[in-house]
């Protein structure tokens, strides 16, 4: 039997019943998702909130696929908040918009 990891209080369970899919939230935000891939091989892919998710690991019942992923939680609760603002806070700061490759030349073609 797997140690229990203690869940931070602010992430928690939201089964999609139409797929079957166990998505770990914080918030209305998706940190980590569980899926059935075959019969007794679970999916598990975390960072979901971030664009380049790539971490995923497999295990055999989904309970053990839980506390993986609980574990992982509890390990980078800190990183995620930061990443996954609480909504009360309204919206994230505004990013400043990179500049085009015709924005770039063009400026310097302005400075010779």
């Amino acid at each position: 039997m797997y140690p229990l990891c203690m869940l931070p209080d602010d992430f928690h369970w939201h089964l999609d019943d139409r797929y079957g899919h166990h998505w770990l939230r914080r918030n209305r935000h998706e940190v980590a998702l569980i899926n059935r891939v075959s019969e007794g091989r679970w999916l598990m892919t975390v960072n979901r909130q971030r664009s380049d998710a790539k971490g995923h690991g497999y295990a055999a019942t989904l309970a053990h696929a839980k506390r993986m992923v609980e574990r992982w939680a509890a390990v980078n609760a800190e990183r995620l908040r930061l990443e996954v603002l609480d909504d009360r806070l309204g919206a994230p700061p505004a990013i400043e918009p990179t500049l085009s490759r015709e924005d770039l030349r063009a400026g310097r073609k302005a400075q010779h």
